[in-house]
């Protein structure tokens, strides 16, 4: 989702002598990002009752892979859980940088439509609430795991600093809004049977291998539960630190299925994996009969070689569409977040010469933003069709794409667009009311507080699968409980069904959004999501 996948590419593939120029050009394009969007609520909406996203959904809609090829998808339930420690940390030097932690507890409570409080789904004769029935003893159960504590170590996305954050829409303050979401899930019950979470925060440098070494290096000898890599740990090189110490790590990158597969069972993640998400746009362009004539002559694909298992996939999904390599123009990018307007330029030229109708934006935002530029340029105008891959249905940065890129269809696993369309999801409306609880800001932008819906997206998950994971959790009954834990709905990270054994996936469901650039925004177009075929 989000909003490290650029940098993320960028960090992956890009040589290590040009990533300080690439940086400054993606800064100086995002720094003019933002879109002027709806705030949320408090209490509920009538647009969260009419669009509860996978609401009426098929049950059984999933991503299919067995488990070792799978992971985690992250969600809200029907109040996005919202807590953690309270906001006052007290700062513990370590070796490379400073951890802060903070201890249980606090008496702030949500306001009016949070549903932080509810029970999150826990198996019949247990709850999360302290003093259950049915929880027995408790006992030191697994890592980080105490008859009457949870301990997770978060690993946090810092750029240089708040500033750098703030230059690519991340909160400066995301260690305060862990902090306000654990106090909340602590002051309506705590976790499984009581428990009450602690964390221990790390702010994290991915530019800096040195820094981001050492403080794995200190989160494996923590011993923790588990490790929210929260946009810190951004390439595959990097979590294998993470993987090694077989530290259980709930990521907020996108990663795909082959890092998914040698990673298991350490690695969870809560949007739709790589390939689905370019599965759920091809099959979602389909359905809606974007590949009919007499409009459709001829696809535009627009790609970059990050991922080679990506492009494999986008190939075997358009043939299930029917789309047969005389109608598919492909143009294949260096690995650049920011490539070369010459390269950029070719693939224009390419798609414009073979008479393109619609084109299929699948590299980063960025790359996407300078095609559609370059484009009216030359005087081509193809419809434009983009997908999650790429972070091309991200919130943030949305003004940039600008007028050229008008009507342009998304077809996203998220809920983005929901904020910007005057839709306040539960979910989100539970986040901002347990954030202003806890003297937080709340959610007022989605170009700008992505970040914080994200985080309550991804304590939602432990919270609902530790409170169905027994009494005394251990990270394999964990596992199995999430995979298990039936549908799961979120704040903005994508909606998962989970159904089966080893289904540790979410971005289960998809939907329809358009580009309106009188606001510079996504809007959505089906209020209604629908699973994700194939």
């Amino acid at each position: 989702m989000p909003p490290f996948l650029q940098f993320r590419m960028w960090l992956r593939e890009g040589p290590r002598g040009e990533r300080v120029a690439t940086a400054v050009v993606s800064l100086v394009v995002l720094v003019v990002a933002g879109a002027a969007l709806v705030p949320v609520g408090r209490g509920g909406s009538a647009g969260a009752e009419q669009l509860d996203a996978a609401g009426g959904s098929a049950p059984n809609a999933s991503a299919s892979g067995p488990p070792a090829q799978s992971a985690a998808g992250a969600g809200a339930t029907t109040g996005a859980a919202t807590g953690g420690t309270t906001g006052a940390a007290g700062a513990v030097p370590g070796a490379g940088g400073a951890a802060r932690t903070a201890p249980a507890g606090g008496s702030s409570t949500t306001g009016s439509g949070s549903a932080a409080g509810l029970a999150p789904g826990a198996p019949a004769g247990q709850s999360g609430g302290a003093g259950a029935t049915g929880c027995g003893t408790r006992t030191a159960s697994a890592p980080g795991i105490t008859p009457t504590q949870v301990h997770l170590d978060m690993a946090n996305l810092s750029l240089a600093g708040p500033v750098g954050n703030s230059t690519f829409n991340v909160r400066p303050d995301l260690a305060k809004i862990a902090d306000a979401i654990a106090a909340d899930i602590n002051e309506h019950g705590g976790v499984a049977c009581g428990r009450k979470l602690v964390l221990k925060q790390y702010d994290v440098n991915p530019l800096d291998s040195n820094d981001s070494q050492s403080k794995c290096l200190q989160m494996a000898a923590d011993k923790p539960f588990m490790v929210f890599n929260l946009g810190a740990y951004l390439t595959p090189a990097a979590r294998q630190c993470l993987v090694q110490a077989k530290l259980l790590e709930q990521s907020a990158t996108q990663v795909d299925q082959q890092e998914l597969t040698a990673s298991y069972p350490y690695l969870f993640t809560g949007s739709a994996v790589a390939e689905q998400m370019v599965d759920a746009t091809i099959a979602g362009m389909a359905k809606r009969g974007f590949f009919k004539g007499p409009k459709f002559t001829k696809l535009g694909l627009f790609e970059d070689s990050c991922s080679a298992p990506v492009n494999k996939e986008v190939d075997a999904a358009l043939a299930r569409a029917g789309v047969g390599p005389s109608q598919v123009s492909k143009y294949v990018l260096d690995c650049n977040i920011a490539s070369p307007p010459n390269q950029v330029e070719q693939g224009v030229l390419q798609h414009k010469g073979a008479l393109a109708s619609h084109v299929l934006l699948l590299s980063s935002e960025t790359n996407g933003q300078n095609y559609v530029r370059i484009a009216n340029g030359q005087d081509f105008h193809p419809q434009y069709v983009v997908s999650d891959y790429g972070s091309n249905t991200s919130g943030s940065g949305t003004e940039n794409w600008g007028a050229p890129f008008d009507g342009a269809v998304g077809i996203t696993t998220t809920r983005v667009g929901e904020f910007s369309s005057g839709i306040h999801n539960r979910q989100a409306v539970a986040c901002d009311s347990a954030l202003r609880a806890h003297g937080v800001n709340g959610v007022q932008s989605e170009s700008k507080d992505t970040s914080a819906l994200g985080y309550c997206d991804l304590f939602a998950v432990v919270r609902q699968a530790l409170d169905r994971a027994g009494v005394n959790p251990s990270q394999q009954s964990f596992l199995q409980a999430l995979s298990t834990m039936g549908l799961f709905r979120t704040a903005v990270e994508g909606d998962g069904n989970f159904n089966r054994a080893g289904k540790l996936t979410g971005g289960d469901f998809e939907r329809q959004i358009v580009y309106r650039n009188s606001c510079g925004c996504w809007k959505v177009v089906d209020r209604v999501m629908a699973p994700v075929t194939r």
